[in-house]
């Protein structure tokens, strides 16, 4: 037979995984290079690199010492700052194609578009809830003819004083703004839903400086027509900071279209992908149909019952101080002069008990009685008390240490007074309770709230004309915005709860999964 004849071949630089097998001395780090595929060693004390691996180290593997083609031997340019943790982990450095690593963390221009690649992700989430909440406030002034119209009232004598008085606020923009809350609201939601719920999303880059321009347009109106008009300006401030995390966007890595894809509803795809594996699939309406036997049969099959019961305890817990709060500040003294019944007076300010003995009696105000004021201060503090609980009660589930404990105690022998827990509350479920606190309670309770206070609002000029400016001022924009307004103490609660609701936005747009 022929003869095998030993082919030379050329010695092949070592790849970084042989290099990273070696122990190193603790001042020395592998640094590999994103050209070659190979890697160098730097001192972390004298800032020498070399292609050599250090003579004090623990290996008998073949040398490092060949240099890479792509570069010239046998030094590099010394890095910065470590290219590895302390630990001696590798870190992904992310350099660019083609050039060797010139310090430890990157170009930060490289980098950049990269560090910001979730921000168009947040600006959708931002634009569909700006655009909602603008729907809401459209609602708002379409419901209070004080937003719509204007107040023009004529007060007789001897109603809230000895002369006549006439109560004039204009508000010459409000059935435009009502229109324009509406529209603009709903058209920009369903813009921005098609771009995603496409069978081919749309994600050009052109889009993002087109939607920064588009919402720094929309929030204009809310701004100029704010000093007679309130509840626009909440939406126009909701659009400016869309506005400016998408033209954050524009410098971001652009998402792909599947990554951009989000389909609240069936496709056609998605029937046909299930039905070739076998399954059956199943749309809204199925679901509707189906939800009353599937909700008996995995109570019993799936051991779901525990869950069904904790949430239909926890919702009953939220209905009940619900009507607690409504009815106790209903009948608080300042609920009483809200709606123009008699009160205590204790300094400037309605009494917080209807029992303090220095409190002034002050008669019925027919004024308020006639107009029907007070009706939405009760419904505002129900919904406060819902956010008091529930933003408490979503901790819980997060408290590691506090679900371990319950775990432990329940799990083995438990106690006859811990043994129900299991039974009742889904201790496996914790971050599903955690989730559906934020999504469902907080979200309606912060929205019922806002609304509640915002119509409340609109009876701001009756208020002041019957309580008096240290009560109330008769703007509603300064009521609800200024942080020194009638009630400080320090910061106006209209003031506070503004900031709230833009925390609110920033929060819930970026926990989106």
């Amino acid at each position: 037979g022929e003869k095998a004849q030993a082919v030379h071949r050329p010695p092949r630089t070592p790849t970084v995984e042989v290099c990273m097998s070696r122990i190193l001395p603790a001042e020395w780090r592998r640094v590999d290079d994103p050209v070659s595929g190979s890697c160098y060693y730097w001192n972390t004390k004298t800032q020498a690199t070399s292609w050599t691996v250090p003579a004090d180290a623990s290996s008998i593997e073949p040398s490092c010492s060949t240099a890479p083609p792509s570069l010239p031997p046998p030094t590099l340019p010394p890095p910065a700052t470590p290219p590895v943790n302390m630990s001696g982990v590798r870190v992904h450095l992310n350099a660019n194609k083609g050039a060797a690593p010139s310090d430890g963390q990157g170009s930060p221009e490289s980098l950049m578009p990269h560090r910001l690649r979730a921000v168009p992700f947040l600006a959708r989430n931002m634009a569909l809830i700006s655009s909602g909440m603008q729907v809401v406030l459209g609602i708002v002034i379409l419901l209070r003819s004080e937003y719509r119209d204007g107040v023009d009232e004529n007060v007789p004598a001897q109603t809230i004083g000895d002369v006549d008085l006439v109560i004039v606020v204009d508000s010459p923009n409000g059935a435009s703004m009502c229109a324009f809350c509406l529209l603009s609201g709903g058209l920009l939601f369903g813009l921005e839903a098609y771009t995603f719920m496409r069978k081919t999303p749309l994600v050009m880059p052109w889009l993002w400086p087109a939607r920064a321009l588009g919402y720094f347009a929309f929030a204009l109106p809310g701004f100029i027509t704010a000093h007679a008009l309130m509840p626009p300006l909440l939406g126009s401030v909701f659009y400016l900071i869309t506005s400016l995390v998408c033209a954050l966007s524009c410098f971001s890595k652009k998402p792909s279209g599947k990554e951009w894809s989000w389909h609240w509803v069936s496709d056609s795809k998605e029937k046909k992908k299930t039905e070739e594996l076998g399954g059956k699939y199943e749309g809204f309406a199925g679901f509707l149909l189906g939800a009353p036997r599937k909700f008996f049969v995995e109570s019993f099959e799936k051991n779901l019952l525990p869950r069904f019961v904790f949430l239909s305890l926890f919702t009953l817990l939220n209905l009940v101080l619900f009507i607690e709060a409504m009815v106790r500040h209903a009948n608080s003294e300042k609920g009483k002069a809200l709606r123009g019944e008699a009160f205590l007076l204790c300094g400037t300010a309605p009494c917080t008990s209807g029992d303090d003995p220095n409190g002034i009696p002050i008669p019925a105000n027919p004024l308020l009685q006639d107009v029907g004021t007070g009706f939405w201060f009760p419904i505002a503090k129900g919904f406060g008390q819902l956010l008091n609980l529930n933003c408490t009660v979503m901790l819980f589930p997060v408290v590691r240490s506090l679900i371990k404990w319950l775990h432990d105690i329940t799990s083995t022998n438990p106690a006859w007074y811990v043994a129900w827990i299991p039974y009742v509350i889904p201790l496996d479920k914790n971050i599903v309770f955690h989730k559906a606190c934020a999504k469902y309670f907080i979200l309606a309770s912060v929205i019922g709230h806002a609304a509640a206070h915002y119509l409340n609002y609109s009876n701001a000029p009756y208020y002041h004309a019957a309580l008096g400016p240290d009560t109330y001022d008769p703007n509603a924009t300064y009521m609800a915005w200024a942080p020194k307004a009638p009630g400080a103490d320090p910061l106006s609660p209209g003031f506070t709860g503004q900031l709230l609701l833009i925390t609110m936005l920033i929060i819930y747009s970026g926990a989106h999964e």
